[in-house]
């Protein structure tokens, strides 16, 4: 997301420029272009920080989700068979289009369909404007977005996280036995 705050700033730079040479009205499009892609960046990088959390969360209460469920903070008990949702936003710039994932929300929570506008109506207005792929991932997320978006249940995700837990582990001990036999031990 480094980009957007480079965009961020140049349209800024721009507006002021605008606004010297006496084109206020172009002056104040480039500040508000600015000013929503800061919130943009703002956005995505607060719902990447709350995907984290959760995910540490379900990491470290695995054993009680799996028995019997267990409350998160927004008051919803999450159990192995708990339907989460994800949503996705494209963003393009020119030769540049990114697919931007959400956090995990409880599928059919009003936090999930506010969730799934905000990040269609930012496809809408952002993502077609990259070539080659903008107007092609475009048509793809909002289908998604639209559908229902990326549906996982919690019992998977825990799967995912031991399966990466266990690849991680072999690769450790993969480059542990590399190390050992050049080192000759």
């Amino acid at each position: 997301m480094f980009i957007t705050v480079l965009f961020t700033i140049l349209f800024f730079i721009a507006g002021g420029y605008n606004f010297i040479l006496g084109n206020h009205y172009d002056a104040f499009l480039d500040v508000v272009f600015s000013l929503i892609l800061l919130c943009m960046f703002l956005f995505f990088r607060r719902e990447k920080k709350k995907s984290s959390e959760f995910l540490q969360w379900i990491e470290s209460n695995q054993e009680q989700i799996c028995d019997r469920g267990l409350m998160n903070d927004n008051g919803y008990v999450i159990d192995k068979s708990t339907e989460l949702v994800q949503y996705f936003a494209c963003v393009s710039l020119l030769v540049l289009t990114i697919k931007v994932p959400s956090r995990f929300y409880i599928k059919r929570s009003l936090s999930s369909n506010i969730a799934m506008l905000i990040y269609t109506l930012s496809t809408v207005l952002l993502g077609w404007w990259g070539l080659p792929k903008g107007p092609i991932y475009t048509v793809f997320v909002i289908f998604k977005n639209i559908t229902g978006g990326n549906k996982v249940i919690v019992s998977k995700l825990i799967e995912q996280d031991a399966t990466i837990k266990r690849l991680q582990s072999d690769q450790n001990d993969n480059l542990d036995n590399t190390l050992e036999s050049v080192n000759g031990e």
